[in-house]
């Protein structure tokens, strides 16, 4: 039989009330503090993240400046005065030595050798007799025959090209007269030994050109010197005459330097170390903003965290320290990276160019350490290790956060259903009372009217 709820019509009370006061009561004896300890925890785990966030950059930063196979401590810049005559086309910076070469009396570039042939009136339909053609290149002859399906000044070129043996076949219109189609034969390589040696003009109706036996259609090194030594190269790329660089030739230059300078790449290094201190400043803001208190003198959710604390502490110490075996220099504060009264870190990248042009060695010693002892990196990059690794002190702290909300949500879900339990219970309480005063009050009602039936015959008599 469902319960009856008078709400308090028999006894005058707000029995409706009365229970939820009770149960809010309650709540706040059994509930409320697991809530409450629930949010902290939250709070707290949310709270750490940008936290471990930031040292993890910073972590990773260090890990950078501290790996030996770093190419920014060995990053070469190389540049041409003159990109129009002689242009760099590959730097390996684990070879390239620190200088200047200078580029003088480019006399002439490395050229193919080209054989011309006079022209003829019609390339595509003008017989130009048969036989087998020999063609020397590289050492090696090839023989091609020309018959009657490809005699043509088309069919001779792509019988040439079709052999592929170095050598390309082309025809130039030269707009000449009645006979503007001309045979050329170019070395595909460049250089004194890329000759070519035919018997087409006496195999063929074919006419050698005189202009094959100008200086610039035969075949040539390129000359020039670098730093009063002569050098010669069968190709205009020259990749074996200075150390670590290859370069093109495009133009003769036999009156102006061009010098091809390779120095030290300071732009890849400052762009690490101005990384790291970037994180290193944000790192060490994320730790003081969470265990200091406001400007209204509160603390954070973690605020007074000893963890924090040591954190905040430690990695500015380690940021601070000399390492005295670097050499003339020992330091941030050396190379140009100074903090302010309140701990932030700036770079002075002029100073720190002028230090890596100087010697790059100096400041990798100051971030990588010496057989002696560890550099600033190396330090920072172990330390912050510890803290943020999958296993670190952070994931321990996290998962003690994790276990804690688990086992309070169990706890809360118990006190929620006892809490639940308990307004039931109260209300069937106040159901019953409600229905016993009003039990009472009819029993009341009918001995009153009982009463005043009983005096009025007394009164009659």
């Amino acid at each position: 039989m469902p319960a009856i709820n008078f709400n308090g019509l028999a006894s005058g009370l707000d029995t409706k009330a009365i229970v939820e006061q009770l149960t809010q009561i309650k709540k706040g004896q059994i509930v409320d503090p697991i809530s409450t300890q629930l949010n902290s925890y939250r709070t707290k785990k949310t709270a750490l993240t940008p936290i471990q966030t930031a040292l993890s950059a910073l972590r990773a930063t260090a890990k950078a400046l501290n790996d030996t196979n770093n190419e920014a401590y060995t990053k070469k810049k190389t540049d041409s005065s003159d990109t129009a005559k002689v242009k760099i086309t590959a730097t390996d910076s684990t070879k390239a030595v620190n200088g200047t070469y200078n580029i003088t009396n480019i006399d002439h570039l490395a050229q193919p050798d080209r054989v011309i042939f006079q022209g003829v009136s019609n390339r595509s339909t003008a017989q130009l007799g048969t036989g087998t053609i020999a063609l020397t290149y590289d050492g090696t002859t090839t023989n091609i025959t020309i018959d009657t399906t490809n005699n043509t000044l088309d069919g001779i070129r792509g019988a040439i090209n079709s052999a592929n043996i170095g050598i390309t076949a082309s025809i130039i219109n030269d707009g000449a007269g009645a006979t503007p189609y001309r045979l050329v034969l170019t070395s595909n390589d460049t250089g004194a030994d890329a000759a070519i040696t035919q018997n087409l003009d006496s195999v063929l109706s074919l006419t050698l050109d005189p202009t094959s036996s100008d200086l610039i259609n035969q075949p040539r090194d390129a000359a020039f010197t670098i730093n009063s030594i002569v050098y010669s190269s069968a190709t205009n790329t020259v990749a074996d005459a200075i150390q670590g660089i290859s370069f093109e030739l495009l133009g003769v230059e036999t009156t102006d330097t061009i010098s091809l300078t390779v120095k030290q790449d300071t732009s890849a290094i400052i762009g690490n170390v101005s990384s790291f201190i970037s994180s290193l400043n944000s790192a060490r803001d994320s730790l003081k903003k969470a265990i200091n208190p406001d400007s209204n003198n509160r603390f954070g959710p973690l605020g007074r965290d000893r963890l924090l604390q040591d954190a905040y502490y430690e990695v500015g110490r380690l940021s601070s320290r000399r390492v005295l075996s670097a050499g003339a220099y020992t330091s941030l504060a050396e190379l140009g990276i100074t903090a302010d009264r309140s701990g932030v870190y700036t770079v002075d990248t002029g100073k720190l160019t002028t230090i890596l042009d100087q010697d790059v060695s100096v400041v990798r010693k100051i971030f990588q350490g010496t057989t002696l002892e560890d550099g600033l990196a190396e330090k920072i990059f172990n330390y912050t290790d510890t803290l943020t690794n999958p296993i670190g002190d952070f994931a321990d702290r996290q998962k003690q956060y994790d276990d804690s909300v688990n086992r309070l949500n169990k706890v809360l879900k118990d006190r929620t259903v006892a809490l639940s339990n308990y307004q039931t219970k109260l209300k069937s309480q106040f159901n019953r009372l409600e229905t016993t005063i009003s039990s009472l009050k009819g029993q009341q009602d009918q001995i009153t009217t009982l009463a005043a039936q009983i005096s009025g015959t007394a009164n009659n008599k």
